[in-house]
């Protein structure tokens, strides 16, 4: 990678240091109260365990807010980090029939309208709060007009792979890249964040040639994390267990960073970073074998480890 994304990636750390480090941190722990808060125990006790194990995926989302005018990263990293939230507790939620109906309220939130939380349901205030965070967030950009189309296919993806997925697992394609496809799908969350900073600019690439992009880096999330669970023991996802065997899972960890590299590169410095972000974020996550090594080498797409290990001490 080039010295303007390591430029890109030194400006981004020193701005989410100095703009947005205490703001995420004061927001997710509001949204630890707000889930304390939620009455049914089984629903409190998931809203927690999403937050403690999965928080710092939030918290790496409004990175991508430090790209947006100063004056709008405040709300545009609620916004994201609001989001993360939301998509990754209804993950949880959706593991029954029931929950899996609730991901209409992220559906709705993103597509900027009233989400539809019954009344009866045990953690209404708390999808209340975080829904009316979303669509408030993203209403409030000068381009939101612009992108709602588009953000409405983003999570539409989304939801649709996050229910395929718990409802018996995903089922095998006919078409080459038919499980990349199903991977980039369960992490669109990432194509949300990205049509939710163009919503905040008043220029920008257009926003289906961003979600084209960022669906590149999202197929190679859900990859990547489905390492870093296998590495740690835990249940395999569907995605990573689609791969018939380990070879063709690194083979397509490796084809799906430099797909994601050669369409974030068109875009400029400050989206390639992104990248470097991505691996960084789980490479610390993922545990250290007795040799050393995190991840498999496969992750690291040609010339991008300098940039890697960059994003890591300022990210």
């Amino acid at each position: 990678m080039s010295l303007r994304v390591s430029l890109a990636l030194l400006t981004a750390g020193v701005r989410h240091r100095r703009d947005l480090h205490r703001l995420v941190d004061r927001e997710l722990d509001g949204w630890e109260q707000h889930a304390s808060a939620i009455p049914d125990p089984d629903l409190r006790g998931l809203a927690l365990e999403k937050l403690h194990a999965e928080g710092a995926h939030a918290r790496a989302a409004t990175m991508i807010a430090t790209l947006a005018p100063r004056a709008r990263r405040p709300l545009l990293a609620r916004t994201i980090l609001a989001t993360e939230v939301l998509y990754d507790y209804l993950d949880g939620r959706s593991e029954t029939s029931t929950g899996r109906e609730m991901l209409r309220v992220f559906t709705d939130a993103c597509a900027m309208r009233h989400a539809r939380v019954p009344a009866s349901a045990g953690d209404h205030d708390y999808l209340t709060s975080l829904a009316l965070t979303v669509s408030r967030g993203l209403t409030a950009q000068p381009s939101a007009r612009l992108v709602g189309p588009q953000l409405v296919v983003a999570a539409q993806r989304a939801a649709d792979a996050q229910t395929r997925a718990h409802a018996g697992g995903l089922t095998a394609g006919t078409w080459d890249g038919w499980r990349e496809q199903l991977a980039g799908a369960g992490a669109s969350v990432l194509c949300v964040h990205a049509l939710a900073l163009r919503a905040a600019l008043q220029d920008g690439p257009g926003p289906a040639e961003l979600d084209g992009a960022y669906f590149e880096l999202a197929t190679l999330a859900t990859l990547l994390d489905g390492l870093v669970d296998r590495a740690r023991g835990e249940s395999e996802s569907p995605y990573v267990a689609a791969y018939d065997s380990p070879g063709r899972l690194i083979e397509a960890v490796a084809l799906a960073g430099a797909r994601a590299r050669t369409r974030l590169h068109a875009l400029g410095p400050q989206h390639e970073m992104m990248l470097a972000g991505l691996v960084a974020h789980y490479q610390a996550a993922a545990p250290r074998t007795p040799g050393g090594a995190c991840l498999p080498s496969a992750v690291y797409i040609r010339g991008a480890r300098p940039a890697v290990a960059l994003a890591s001490l300022v990210l």
